[in-house]
């Protein structure tokens, strides 16, 4: 039985870091240790902390935090196998959380094998795979259907191209939903087993991130980008699927993500100084280097955020940083085509409730957003003052030398 450890990075944490902690304390599968770095320790208020010797808890000051060094630092504590990372924010929603995502990595077919040769000239097909799908017919663009992959059949066997349907989602309402993006490189069969289809080759699992679910109190188009963002179909990704994903290739997130420390280390961790976005950067080194990383439907937390449209705007403003900084993980590749879908889908939904009055709101917010996306991608172009008006995180270009700015 490999050994799992739980990271949490904390700031100003509430009572979910308290509901947290009682659930990782009760899983099924056992944690061995749960290493909180937690900034500002006069913000912590120690009852939300449960007397129990696995628990740590080490402070840093605010000025010492990186989203990728504060968790590197919180690795660095850890000698498992297997560690997980997690947000202060984030709840499970069972007992079945690690033991889930470990099952990911148990059950992997090429756990044991070498990483896959990338060929090198891969990402250059992005653009050419893109026209063909603007040349395709709009109503397998719209559902997700992709007839050039294998996919996993009800019998557990792989189905070639003749045997495909479209991947149409059914509503409550009984109306298709063609809006959330199919892209299962891999599929999971009835038995929680990997179907890795014929003649498909790949590195070991690196990474497998969990289901997000949206709250009771989540907004209505918050509710709809969780279940874009995080379906109820299993998948693993690979380099080999960037021509057809794009951006959502790297995606992953440290609200719920387990890690292999082998692989981890090898890779030389999360990247020392990000202003945000270390775990899709990370993904991107870990798929580029041919390795694969996974996501698990089954492995679900309940975690939310109630942004306005202004931070919205702050924080994808970073997110555009982050992908300006990472032009060897970013490069040539384009997120405002997923943006779109998910607006428009959004859209769709708020319609077929009868929601007409909530339109105006998302239209803010996604406006909001792209607005701050590009100008983070170009934030070379704005003066200093108008970048720390644009950044959720003013202590990171404190950080900056004087070249970058």
């Amino acid at each position: 039985m490999k050994r799992v450890d739980v990271i949490i990075p904390s700031y100003k944490p509430d009572e979910k870091l308290r509901k947290l902690l009682e659930r990782l304390l009760v899983q099924r599968y056992p944690v061995e240790n749960i290493i909180i770095i937690n900034t500002d320790q006069s913000l912590l208020d120690p009852a939300l902390i449960p007397e129990d010797p696995r628990i740590s808890v080490t402070h840093i000051e605010k000025s010492a935090f990186d989203h990728g060094a504060t968790r590197n630092l919180g690795v660095s504590k850890s000698t498992a196998e297997l560690f997980l990372l997690m947000t202060e924010d984030a709840v499970p929603k069972d007992e079945h959380l690690v033991e889930r995502l470990v099952q990911v990595f148990e059950t992997d077919p090429y756990k044991d094998a070498a990483p896959c040769v990338i060929p090198p000239d891969l990402r250059d097909t992005v653009t050419q795979t893109k026209k063909q799908e603007l040349q395709a017919d709009p109503r397998d663009v719209i559902s997700g259907q992709q007839p050039d992959r294998l996919t996993s059949r009800a019998d557990g066997q792989a189905a070639t191209a003749e045997h495909q349907r479209p991947m149409e989602q059914t509503c409550a309402d009984g109306q298709e939903d063609r809006t959330e993006p199919s892209y299962h490189g891999e599929q999971m069969q009835a038995d929680g087993k990997l179907d890795v289809g014929i003649g498909l080759m790949r590195g070991p699992i690196g990474a497998v991130y969990g289901r997000q679910l949206a709250t009771e109190e989540s907004s209505y188009d918050e509710q709809y980008a969780r279940q874009f963002n995080y379906p109820a179909q299993s998948f693993v990704k690979t380099q080999q699927d960037l021509p057809r994903l794009g951006i959502k290739t790297y995606f992953e997130s440290n609200v719920c993500c387990m890690y292999r420390r082998d692989i981890f280390d090898r890779l030389g961790g999360f990247i020392d100084h990000t202003i945000f976005n270390e775990d899709m950067i990370y993904c991107g080194k870990l798929l580029q280097a041919g390795y694969a990383s996974a996501y698990e439907a089954t492995a679900e937390v309940y975690h939310a955020h109630h942004y306005s449209g202004v931070q919205q705007f702050h924080r994808n403003f970073d997110l555009g940083v982050s992908q300006a900084d990472h032009p060897e993980i970013f490069g040539g590749l384009r997120s405002e085509g997923e943006g779109v879908k998910l607006v428009l889908g959004n859209a769709r939904a708020l319609l077929r409730q009868g929601r007409i009055f909530t339109i105006p709101n998302l239209v803010w917010k996604s406006g909001c957003k792209y607005l701050g996306f590009r100008m983070g991608r170009n934030y070379r172009k704005l003066s200093r003052g108008m970048i720390l008006r644009c950044t959720m995180n003013p202590r990171y270009w404190d950080q900056e030398s004087q070249q970058k700015m």
